[in-house]
């Protein structure tokens, strides 16, 4: 694919579809002073861009050999008054149609489409035109092909070049697109990164080296640059979409043929991934997943608390333990009795106690399983409820009662006396 003669576009197109398009994030543009310079502009351009302007607004192609005026809308207070200053200054006319009439976006200038009767008149509107207050206001004349719109490429260039070999390289390679009309560079704070936007009609065919006229190549995402035999991604009006899974055009995520081969590891289905996985989990998965999470909150609350206590706590306990145990024997020598008359006064208690257990009449007393019911059954409705429980096990406050709040304090006999019997 180096010269022209050999270049087969059949193979430059199926080569460009099989490529991912490189794409750029509009985010990276945000903090950045973006301005443009022309690097190449066709002298026909303006009156391309009139002709085409009113094509637009008739929708059709324009009057053979008529003439376009365009006037800012401060120079006329009534077009009337254009159409006068235009026979004064070059000739009758034969007809006149304001189209900036029908024109449904409000750019405020007054487009007029002139027929004269003479061709020199014609030929003196496009050259001379007329004069209103010292500014010439020049005619362009209307164009074959005007209802072919104009087509704006944004081309991201990766070869570095510049000057003069970056415009002939590109004029060079972009003449099989259609007529290039212009060329503007994207400067990013001043610098050029290889973006451009390019303006061309592509319905204008190209000369081989034979001097045959051959049809335009259409437009792709991935256009082939014949002077750096390279592929540049391209967006503009009318593109193919890009598939954001597989990165190529001509198709969306939806429609992707390398996304429908993938296998969900989720639900084991094809046509996408476990991340974009839409189907419902069945009853049975939902019903294994509860009682999984039940076991483990179970496992959790069943936990000694004990063994994640820190050494410290152990320690104080011991030394707590201790301390007491050495007030217990001064307050023994103190009273002057030993151990051994304790612990036989003590055995002498358990014993009575064995004897009036054995003389008691045996009760069968039916016992609920308290784990299960403390699972279901209101904590309030618990025994550990009763004001009578234990206070490491008591899951309701203690209020202390008027006597026993008066032996913390400290008050007059009397005062107690009273509390007490009422």
């Amino acid at each position: 694919m180096a010269t022209s003669d050999s270049l087969k576009w059949s193979q430059v197109a199926a080569r460009g579809a099989g490529l991912k398009v490189l794409t750029s994030s509009p985010a990276h543009d945000r903090d950045a002073t973006i301005t443009s310079d022309i690097l190449f502009q066709d002298p026909e351009y303006e009156r391309q861009q009139m002709a085409r302007k009113a094509a637009a607004i008739v929708r059709q192609a324009l009057t053979p050999d008529s003439v376009l005026f365009s006037f800012p809308s401060t120079v006329f207070l009534e077009r009337t008054d254009a159409y006068k200053a235009i026979e004064e200054q070059i000739g009758p006319m034969e007809g006149v149609r304001p189209l900036s009439v029908y024109d449904t976006r409000a750019h405020g200038n007054l487009l007029l489409e002139v027929k004269f009767v003479s061709p020199t008149h014609t030929t003196k509107a496009i050259q001379d035109g007329i004069t209103v207050e010292d500014i010439v206001y020049k005619g362009n004349p209307s164009v074959a092909g005007a209802e072919n719109p104009l087509v704006r490429v944004q081309i991201t260039l990766t070869q570095i070049a510049s000057g003069d070999e970056l415009k002939q390289r590109l004029l060079s390679s972009l003449r099989y697109y259609g007529q290039v009309y212009q060329v503007r560079r994207i400067l990013r704070n001043g610098y050029f990164e290889g973006r451009m936007t390019i303006t061309l009609d592509p319905s204008v065919g190209y000369h081989d080296e034979e001097g045959k006229l051959q049809d335009p190549q259409p437009l792709q995402r991935m256009l082939y640059l014949e002077a750096w035999d390279i592929f540049a991604p391209v967006s503009y009006k009318g593109a193919a979409p890009i598939c954001y899974y597989c990165r190529q055009a001509g198709h969306i995520r939806s429609k992707c043929p390398d996304l429908a081969k993938r296998r969900c590891f989720g639900c084991g289905q094809t046509g996408h991934t476990k991340r974009f996985c839409r189907s419902k989990p069945s009853e049975t998965e939902l019903l294994d997943q509860y009682l999984q999470a039940s076991a483990t909150r179970d496992a959790q609350d069943l936990e000694d608390p004990k063994s994640h206590e820190p050494a410290q706590d152990n320690t104080a306990r011991e030394q707590t333990a201790d301390c007491s145990q050495d007030e217990e024997t001064d307050t023994l020598k103190e009273m002057g009795t030993s151990k051994d008359q304790i612990l036989t006064v003590d055995q002498e208690i358990l014993e009575d106690t064995d004897e009036q257990e054995d003389q008691a009449p045996y009760v069968d007393i039916e016992m609920e399983d308290t784990q299960d019911k403390d699972d279901t059954q209101d904590p309030s409705l618990s025994i550990h409820a009763s004001k009578h429980a234990p206070m490491d096990v008591a899951v309701m406050m203690k209020v202390d009662t008027p006597s026993e709040m008066m032996n913390l304090t400290r008050v007059k006999d009397s005062t107690k006396a009273k509390t007490q019997n009422n």
